[in-house]
């Protein structure tokens, strides 16, 4: 089977902020990436457990890649939200299902719970200050958390959002960004105020 091959403009902004993370530092030191065209040869279909599948060769014209760099920002630590995290004394975990908050120390103990409500959404940590911020989507807040010293939970404060289920922390720590479900929004909040 013989397919005509497809062409495939490629922005300088599409390339560099999804394949090879470019900021305006590399752009500085002359690594730029120019407008191309990708170009896909002959498909190869085939079947897999049944159903089908579509794979490609490819290739980039016209693309000078230039050397390697390490990325000139690195992610926060704990910096994307889950339903566990790592702290400093062991794991935190939300049970989505009943709601519950629990910290357990590195051996499986039980250090600390708290109760919010059933379908909490994501959890994670700020690994500079060790706050928690937890997505209580039913009662329509980003819950800030606490841990003392001895591994104890507490509620600090809380930020309404309306259904906030997705979390995640900038590279420096300072926004908070939060996915609201009933406003299908990208929610930012400062994590310093």
């Amino acid at each position: 089977m013989s397919l005509p091959k497809s062409t495939l403009s490629l922005s300088l902004v599409c390339v560099a902020a999804v394949a090879l993370g470019l900021t305006a530092g590399d752009e500085a030191q002359g690594r730029k990436m120019p407008v191309s065209d990708m170009m896909f040869e002959e498909p190869f279909i085939g079947e897999f457990g049944g159903g089908g599948f579509f794979v490609t060769d490819f290739r980039v014209d016209g693309m000078p890649l230039g050397d390697a760099a390490a990325p000139t920002v690195a992610p926060h630590a704990g910096s994307h939200g889950s339903t566990v995290v790592a702290g400093q004394r062991g794991l935190l975990t939300i049970d989505r299902d009943s709601g519950e908050l629990i910290h357990v120390d590195r051996r499986g103990q039980v250090l600390s719970r708290l109760q919010f409500h059933s379908g909490a959404g994501e959890l994670v940590r700020d690994g500079n200050s060790g706050k928690l911020f937890l997505a209580d989507r039913s009662d329509d807040r980003v819950a800030v958390i606490s841990v003392d010293g001895e591994g104890k939970l507490k509620v600090l404060t809380g930020a309404k959002v309306r259904e906030p289920h997705g979390l995640g922390l900038s590279p420096d720590g300072k926004t908070l960004y939060v996915t609201s479900v009933a406003d299908h929004q990208l929610v930012a909040i400062d994590t310093e105020t």
